[in-house]
């Protein structure tokens, strides 16, 4: 029994939307730094990228459940150095 695409799609928004939250007062505190885990800002500043771009790109990614964002930004959040 597996899980159609539509569904795959409403857990990773679903999965997005409990991220954004649980990180809220982190956001709204630090306006200078306006970042969740750092991961796009680090994937920007790697590839020389607009911040703006990256995360517009996992947030389509997550709603269209283009492959499983939620777990490689999680993935690339443990991989990134710790100064970002």
């Amino acid at each position: 029994m597996g899980v159609d695409g539509r569904s795959q799609g409403l857990i990773s928004l679903i999965c997005y939307l409990l991220l954004v939250r649980f990180f809220w007062n982190r956001i709204v505190n630090n306006p200078e730094h306006i970042k969740i885990l750092g991961v796009c800002f680090w994937l920007a500043d790697k590839f020389d990228f607009d911040v703006s771009g990256i995360r517009i790109l996992f947030v389509a990614a997550t709603i269209f459940a283009i492959g499983s964002p939620v777990v490689i930004y999680f993935i690339l959040y443990l991989v990134k150095p710790s100064q970002y």
